[in-house]
């Protein structure tokens, strides 16, 4: 299947990383948030928007496709999970609403709901720049690197979420699947890369 999609011209490549980004960043958006307080809201869970743009840039050989694919596909996740959340009830929104109407409204709205956000489209570009050349690394070298990176952070994600949220979100069984994946891949990273090593006999 991945080796299908590789084969698919370049554009066709970006424009599927993309809408699977911008699908992930929508269903996300509208699941629930938890009831319990101290539960594991999916917008927080990290693995999934550092793999897309990862699988992305593994698409494709070229560092400006690679790096334009991950960006893309990290920013219309942020696209499509904020699409869910306007800033209706934002102070600014209230105001812009009582002092403006029709177009003058439509435009404001979308300077609004972008600047709101805005760091976090920053975030979301220099996340794809740095995970689709990950990925483009592991696609053109198959080296095991970009893979123990990405195994690395699976790991440490529970204990960056506890240090930094005060607290492990439950249920816990989701960071101890999340770190089994995490050790699952750096094995599979560290074997290939030892079985290519060995000469053929």
């Amino acid at each position: 299947m991945a080796r299908r999609l590789a084969g698919l011209p370049g554009v066709a490549r970006l424009g599927l990383s993309a809408l699977a980004g911008f699908l992930y960043g929508l269903i996300v958006s509208r699941i629930p948030a938890p009831a319990d307080p101290l539960g594991l809201s999916a917008a927080y869970f990290v693995a999934p928007w550092i793999a897309l743009p990862f699988l992305a840039g593994w698409l494709h050989r070229s560092v400006s496709w690679a790096a334009a694919a991950g960006v893309l596909t990290a920013v219309l996740c942020m696209f499509g999970f904020y699409l869910n959340a306007f800033p209706e009830y934002h102070p600014a929104y209230i105001a812009l609403k009582e002092s403006a109407s029709g177009i003058a409204l439509v435009l404001g709205s979308a300077v609004l709901w972008v600047t709101v956000n805005a760091i976090w489209y920053v975030v979301a570009v220099m996340a794809g720049i740095v995970f689709g050349l990950l990925g483009r690394w592991r696609r053109v070298t198959g080296s095991p690197v970009p893979l123990v990176v990405i195994a690395t952070l699976f790991v440490l994600e529970p204990l960056a979420s506890a240090l930094l949220g005060g607290y492990l979100p439950r249920p816990y069984v989701v960071w101890v699947l999340e770190i089994l994946a995490g050790l699952a891949l750096l094995v599979w990273a560290v074997i290939g890369h030892r079985r290519s090593q060995v000469s053929p006999a």
